[in-house]
């Protein structure tokens, strides 16, 4: 049986195939459930990886890059498939004319309602950069919050 988890594959396609042999009387109700799950549950990155795309998107904003190409450059970089997959829907949402934040915001539980507000307030008062430094700069505080929590457990 296709264990994604244990095959350290997060494959929408691996998880149906494995729910399908495991209740193969066709459960439709469990199958639809499945196909409108988002992986979006199964995946987030890190603080330390939000931190640093905030930070990039500021440094490539504030020098004049404009923020298509600078998504383009950042979804280059990541070496996370999910991550670029969910980079790549946004770089489309945004070429074809939405704002970053609506477009970022369809990925709530991946990037959270904290940083797509900031980002929203930077784009409709003209300080995005300044908005993604500040942000870069809370989820770096956070991220070392958390790693002294956790080190004060160990």
């Amino acid at each position: 049986m296709i264990n994604p988890v244990r095959d350290n594959k997060v494959n929408f396609e691996n998880m149906i195939k494995a729910q399908k042999k495991k209740y193969s009387y066709g459960n439709s109700k469990l199958l639809k459930t499945l196909k409108s799950f988002n992986l979006q549950m199964l995946f987030r990155p890190s603080v330390k990886d939000q931190a640093f795309f905030a930070k990039r998107l500021s440094f490539l904003t504030r020098a004049g890059v404009p923020i298509l190409e600078s998504l383009h450059m950042i979804r280059d970089q990541t070496k996370s498939r999910f991550y670029r997959r969910i980079l790549d829907s946004v770089v489309a949402d945004v070429s074809n004319g939405q704002s970053l934040s609506k477009s970022l915001g369809k990925f709530r539980r991946v990037f959270g309602e904290f940083a797509i507000n900031i980002i929203s307030i930077g784009e409709s008062t003209g300080n995005l950069s300044d908005n993604l430094s500040y942000l870069a700069d809370e989820l770096k505080k956070k991220y070392v919050l958390k790693r002294k929590i956790v080190g004060a457990f160990v």
